[in-house]
């Protein structure tokens, strides 16, 4: 399955919950032009790894990566194979991420 497009028009929170409630695999790319962007890795609909371009990886990359609301994404899908490159960094689910990333944000405005 190949899914591609702008997150401006398709959020990076909505994304990932759709293709963890299709239990897809593969690999998701965000594409920020000159800026760094990102590459999450998902298998069997389950979050497995996150990484900055030449930055951070596992939960930091992630909620890092939630803060872009501009670019391009790609999905890859495909077979677990093509994901078992990656290390695993990331072992909560994709809903707890979600909600520690909205809770932490509606706590710092407070």
């Amino acid at each position: 399955m190949g899914l591609s497009g702008d997150l401006e028009e398709f959020g990076l929170a909505e994304l990932l919950q759709v293709l963890v409630m299709g239990k897809k695999s593969g690999v998701l790319m965000l594409d920020r032009g000159l800026t760094p962007g990102g590459v999450l890795v998902l298998s069997d609909g389950r979050l497995t790894h996150a990484a900055m371009e030449g930055g951070a990886e596992g939960e930091p990359a992630f909620f890092e990566m939630l803060h872009i609301s501009s670019g391009l994404f790609t999905f890859h899908g495909g077979r677990d194979e093509e994901t078992a490159g990656f290390p695993t960094t990331i072992t909560r689910s994709v809903e707890g991420l979600l909600l520690e990333a909205h809770y932490g944000c509606a706590h710092e405005g407070s």
